[in-house]
């Protein structure tokens, strides 16, 4: 079964989000063990540099939707690819539950939707689905990150997808 936070994690990459541990300040709060991570899969760890990431200077936030579960890329599934270095944290990282309070923050400053509702209004997400079914999930995950949501709905009467913008 799909857990909400893993779709929620996949819209966030959708989004702009990258992984948690990806900061480039990580290695203050992460320790990756590379040796129990398969040589071609390193690549999921690599840093970005400072000027490439923007994490709108928020705290580095283990329990977020888009960090690494600790045995994450493992080649011994005994033995963590991540380590918090508090360790009170080591068990809330990779959680899929839904998006943390830090993820709802980021993606309200990243889209601009906690200043100006005129300055917001003109960023638009292009999303279609093809079903019902898949509108009412990406809503439900959709409420998840944003403090509202406008739906609108267009549909050509000779097609099967339906397609949606949410502000």
């Amino acid at each position: 079964m799909i857990q909400l936070g893993t779709v929620c994690h996949e819209i966030a990459h959708a989004l702009g989000f990258y992984h948690t541990q990806s900061r480039s300040d990580r290695d203050s709060y992460i320790y990756i063990n590379y040796g129990n991570v398969d040589g071609s899969l390193q690549y999921n760890f690599q840093k970005l540099s400072t000027s490439a990431e923007k994490h709108y200077g928020m705290a580095y936030d283990y329990g977020s939707v888009m960090q690494y579960n600790p045995y994450a890329f493992a080649i011994n599934y005994n033995i963590p690819t991540s380590v918090a270095r508090d360790v009170n944290y080591q068990n809330m990282m990779g959680q899929r539950d839904g998006p943390a309070f830090s993820d709802v923050k980021q993606m309200n400053l990243l889209y601009n939707c906690a200043g100006e509702q005129d300055a917001a209004r003109d960023r638009h997400v292009r999303i279609t689905v093809s079903s019902t079914l898949e509108l009412v999930l990406l809503a439900s995950v959709l409420e998840h990150f944003l403090e509202t949501t406008v739906i609108r709905l267009d549909k050509a009467p000779d097609q099967h997808a339906t397609d949606k913008s949410y502000r």
